[in-house]
């Protein structure tokens, strides 16, 4: 009998340490991004309001090290040139563990190549914050004009329905 107490009461908390697991630490996803600053690979604060695009902005949490984030950029290198003149902009947030990595990356990956609209920052937690603190890379948020989040991406992006999304932006819908 002693037993059967024992694994009725180790069942009656089970749905306390269920619900405790399902509170998250993180903050959620906001609709609309505030304007933040990070620092570029030169050390300058910039702020997402003077580099993000006209109508659409992508930015993509990224690391040097991150194979699946490694894999995209050839497809983030070829949207942003597709659609640099109609107002599309990527912004990278890259979090590595160094600040220097960044500048390495940047250079090894081509993001500073001559017509590429791509601005690449250093992470900070008010920016992981700001997008919800996303707990995987590649994490890629594609924002209208007014910052408002419009579709979100954990993992490597699809290039059909990304298209899609930043040629919605690009028309006004």
């Amino acid at each position: 009998m002693r037993h059967s107490l024992a694994v009725i009461l180790s069942f009656a908390f089970i749905p306390l340490v269920l619900c405790a697991c399902g509170e998250s630490s993180y903050p959620a996803i906001p609709e609309k991004i505030k304007d933040f600053k990070a620092l570029n690979a030169a050390g300058d604060s910039v702020a997402y309001s003077g580099v993000r695009g006209s109508k659409a902005t992508l930015v993509t949490f990224h690391a040097s090290w991150c194979g699946y984030c490694i894999a995209e950029i050839p497809l983030l290198k070829l949207l942003s040139k597709d659609y640099a003149d109609k107002g599309f902009r990527v912004i990278g947030i890259d979090e590595d563990d160094e600040f220097a990595t960044m500048a390495k990356f940047i250079a090894a990956e081509g993001l500073d190549a001559p017509g590429l609209h791509w601005t690449e920052l250093y992470w900070n937690y008010n920016v992981h914050s700001m997008f919800g603190s996303p707990k995987a890379i590649p994490a890629n948020f594609l924002l209208d004009s007014l910052g408002r989040i419009r579709s979100r991406a954990f993992g490597p992006i699809e290039e059909t329905s990304t298209r899609k999304a930043i040629e919605q932006l690009l028309s006004g819908k």
